[in-house]
């Protein structure tokens, strides 16, 4: 996987299509309700040209309806719906681009524990009992997971809070609800180590490394009763300052 100016266009302007659509269909964005994008690249042949092709399909499933009963009240059911659009395109790949293409990013942690176990482990082992005054002090071993990649970084919830590892934002109220610019952002982090889908310099990669390593650690012992435990959490601490500074 790496970065593609060109397929990004490209998929921009098949989504204005698909509106347009539907749009001719008589739905609005506003009734859109749940759709499935799906995305294929063919790099099969990229060692011999500079060309991929590049898969799109929109499918719609269900529409929102709305129906005004009186001035001061709207029933808003949900009803199936299909309609699907799709394109097949050749990218123009840069030189550049073939040589990521044939020397994939890999993983800037491998072996990662998946972000339901880490997150789950952490909030077991550093949740502050709410309500808790905030922001929580950075040296005291209470924490908050990151909703993007479950790491214990957040000194607040709910508070617009960054994220010292992965660079997210935290979205006040956010709950259980998990929007795709979030999903999105975890497999930029499983990935990258970074919410976006910038590249880390070499350094701040080498730093984010370590501060998961120290993290993981913890969460291996998941007791802060553990003799190591505060060994380890000064361990943590040094690595935050690392990024920090």
């Amino acid at each position: 996987p790496f970065y593609l100016s060109h397929a990004e266009y490209e998929l921009d302007r098949f989504c204005a299509r698909f509106g347009v659509s539907l749009r001719k269909l008589g739905i609005s964005n506003q009734n859109i309700c749940n759709t499935k994008l799906s995305i294929t690249f063919d790099f099969t042949g990229v060692q011999a040209s500079n060309t991929i092709p590049y898969h799109i399909t929109m499918q719609l499933d269900e529409v929102t309806k709305r129906e005004e009963t009186s001035p001061f009240f709207t029933t808003i059911e949900t009803a199936p719906h299909h309609a699907s659009l799709s394109a097949s395109i050749q990218l123009n790949l840069s030189p550049k681009e073939v040589k990521q293409a044939q020397n994939p990013i890999q993983p800037w942690y491998p072996d990662l524990p998946d972000y339901a176990v880490r997150q789950q482990a952490f909030t077991r082992l550093h949740q502050p009992k709410l309500p808790h005054p905030e922001p929580i002090v950075r040296h005291e071993p209470l924490r908050f997971a990151c909703q993007c990649c479950g790491f214990p970084t957040m000194l607040s919830c709910d508070d617009y809070d960054y994220c010292l590892l992965c660079d997210w934002m935290d979205e006040p109220h956010l709950g259980e609800r998990i929007p795709a610019e979030l999903d999105i952002a975890r497999e930029h982090f499983a990935l990258l180590g970074s919410a976006d889908d910038a590249l880390e310099a070499a350094e701040n990669l080498t730093h984010k490394r370590q501060l998961a390593n120290a993290y993981l650690k913890l969460m291996h012992i998941a007791n802060q009763q553990h003799p190591d435990f505060d060994k380890l959490w000064h361990g943590v601490l040094q690595c935050e300052q690392n990024i920090d500074s």
